[in-house]
């Protein structure tokens, strides 16, 4: 994905207020609902994207899934973001539970052949990828 398209992509997505679930629906892909529309985001190396398509759902109990829901169903967008000079966008989001309020970023990153999508609190201290790159 191109850095100006990522621009015009997130100017499109600040129209929304709320998230109301991020889910992987396939080993790289996850499915964004903003709204009730839904998007997905193709996180394949190579041929990142984020488009409108029906794509059938395979279910994952992987931390990574748990944290996406721990943290991103029916959050409040507070803002998003273009890294400068950079393919990575990133929303900063707000969940109020019952008891607690937690902030936190989830970037997905269009780089290539390194994507990935890593949650983060607003401290940047990482919770969870994706995927885990060593190097």
């Amino acid at each position: 994905m191109k850095y100006n398209e990522l621009l015009q992509i997130k100017n499109f997505f600040t129209d929304f207020k709320k998230i109301d679930f991020i889910r992987r629906i396939d080993d790289n892909i996850l499915e964004l609902s903003l709204d009730r529309q839904k998007f997905i985001i193709d996180l394949n190396r190579s041929l990142s994207a984020i488009y409108q398509a029906k794509i059938t759902v395979k279910t994952y109990n992987a931390p990574f899934d748990f944290m996406l829901k721990k943290y991103f169903n029916n959050a409040y967008i507070k803002d998003i973001e273009v890294l400068e000079n950079n393919r990575i966008l990133c929303f900063y989001t707000e969940n109020q539970k019952s008891y607690k309020n937690y902030q936190n970023k989830i970037y997905f990153e269009f780089t290539g052949r390194n994507t990935n999508a890593i949650i983060t609190d607003y401290n940047n201290i990482i919770i969870e990828a994706l995927r885990h790159i060593d190097k």
